[in-house]
């Protein structure tokens, strides 16, 4: 059986873990504004340290959290410089989310999420393919055959990211991509080595960004042309 290779990812999306924890770290914030603090002094003050550790790497690769605070090793900062003049809308969202989900009610809930996508399509999509450029690959190919499922997710990352020549005698992507559409190759005969939970977790995160639907183990397009707007001169 032919390999195909994933790539490392964080694992993070917005769960109502990470949700909760990102809101456990505003009001940490709001509360000690002028404590000087660390990476490590927020990892010791809020959760487990490894959610911290998932967080706080995503949170600046949007643009939320202020990335120019880590660039030396555990260098010290005030809290109140923690999120950047972008995060606002974030913050408000948050807050709102936990007032929200502690309702019984699960209407307002499905909105807030809505809601919520919607804020980090228009906002932060842009930034997040920027800093994690894997991402706008991803969409790319989506904007191109408007769907993705896992064994096409795996074709990208053993063939653009691992330096996997041919796969079933294809040189390219797209020649791969043509040949499985038309049912010329059949998924069984590959095995996934490396990362293998890499899909779930990106494709989450496009999820949770308003780029893609979900339906029947594939994601689809979602948003063609807000997505191409906002990512107009990255495509």
């Amino acid at each position: 059986m032919e390999e195909l290779l994933g790539i490392s990812n964080s694992g993070f999306s917005f769960t109502e873990t990470y949700l909760e924890d990102i809101y456990s770290l505003i009001c940490y914030v709001n509360e000690h504004p002028d404590e000087l603090t660390s990476y490590i002094g927020i990892q010791n003050s809020i959760c487990d340290p490894s959610r911290v550790r998932m967080i706080v790497p995503f949170l600046r690769n949007i643009d939320i959290i202020d990335d120019s605070l880590f660039e030396e090793n555990n260098s010290q900062f005030l809290l109140k410089t923690l999120f950047t003049k972008k995060s606002k809308v974030f913050i408000k969202a948050c807050e709102l989310h936990e007032l929200i989900f502690a309702l019984p009610d699960p209407k307002p809930k499905e909105k807030w999420r809505e809601m919520f996508r919607e804020i980090l399509l228009g906002k932060y999509l842009h930034e997040l393919c920027v800093r994690k450029p894997e991402y706008l690959v991803f969409i790319k190919f989506l904007l191109k055959y408007e769907s993705i499922d896992k064994f096409e997710f795996f074709v990208i990352t053993s063939m653009k990211f691992n330096g996997v020549g041919k796969l079933f005698s294809c040189s390219s992507i797209d020649d791969m991509i043509a040949k499985y559409r038309t049912y010329g190759i059949d998924p069984t005969l590959y095995t996934y080595k490396t990362n293998v939970n890499c899909y779930s977790y990106i494709m989450a995160v496009l999820y949770d960004f308003n780029v893609c639907s979900k339906e029947r183990g594939k994601y689809n397009l979602k948003n063609k042309n807000k997505v191409l707007d906002i990512l107009e001169d990255l495509l």
